[in-house]
């Protein structure tokens, strides 16, 4: 779990490796490590594709998309176990 605290050096983050801690969703702090050229590792979480997550995943530069590493659905049942970055 991120404490609020920590939020203050979060600008400072060139890697964020959250796997396997059961996400559903993606925040505005990890995407902004994408977008300053970093690497966010998100395998083996189950992520609720939902047209927000959609809509902010593809709002990232297209050569930044592969920095979320291992972005998997984890839901809707339509979508499960398919890679974010074909949907």
């Amino acid at each position: 779990l991120l404490r609020l605290d920590a939020e203050a050096a979060l600008p400072r983050l060139t890697d964020l490796d959250v796997r396997g801690n059961s996400l559903q969703t993606l925040s505005r702090v990890f995407l902004d490590v994408v977008e300053r050229g970093g690497i966010v590792e998100v395998a083996d979480n189950p992520l609720f594709c939902e047209c927000h997550l959609l809509d902010v995943y593809r709002s990232l530069r297209p050569n930044n998309r592969s920095a979320l590493t291992g972005a998997v659905c984890g839901a809707p049942s339509e979508v499960e176990g398919t890679p974010l970055r074909i949907l």
